[in-house]
C-alpha cells in the first residue's frame, strides 16, 4: 500500500484554498474552465476553485446535498444529489435537473459515488 507521503515529492509547501467549509467532497476538474468543482456538504453549496484566478468561490447555492461528479460522454456534468435522492444532471441557467436515475430495482436511490456511473 502507497503512504501518502510517498505521493508527494520532497519540499513541496502545502496551501490553504480556503476556508468556513467543514466537509468538503465530490471534486470533479473542469478541464475547460481550468477549475475544479467540489461539494461543500453542510453549507449545501458548490465551491469552485478557480486555477488561473487563484480564487475560490461558491459555484451553486442550495444544490440538495450534491457530491459525486463524473463528466459523461456528452461532456456534460453529472451528479449524486441526497436530497432528491437521485442520479442528475444540472442543465441549463437557472440549475434546472434532469433525473437520471431515482430508484434502482423498486427501491429509491440514495446515491453517494460518482464511480458508479463511470461503469
Amino acid at each position: 500500500m502507497t503512504k501518502f507521503s510517498e505521493l508527494i515529492e520532497p519540499g513541496v509547501e502545502f496551501k490553504t484554498l480556503g476556508e468556513g467549509m467543514s466537509w468538503t467532497e465530490g471534486p470533479l476538474w473542469l478541464a475547460d474552465r481550468q477549475s475544479c468543482i467540489f461539494s461543500d456538504i453542510h453549507n449545501n453549496a458548490i465551491m469552485a476553485w478557480s486555477e488561473p484566478k487563484q480564487t475560490m468561490s461558491v459555484f451553486a447555492n442550495n444544490v440538495e446535498f450534491t457530491n459525486g461528479r463524473a463528466i459523461d460522454g456528452n461532456g456534460d456534468i453529472i451528479e449524486c444529489s441526497h436530497g432528491r435522492r437521485a442520479v442528475q444532471r444540472p442543465e441549463g441557467p437557472f440549475l434546472r435537473f434532469v433525473s437520471l436515475l431515482s430508484s434502482c430495482n423498486a427501491r429509491r436511490a440514495a446515491p453517494d459515488s460518482g464511480a458508479a456511473l463511470l461503469r
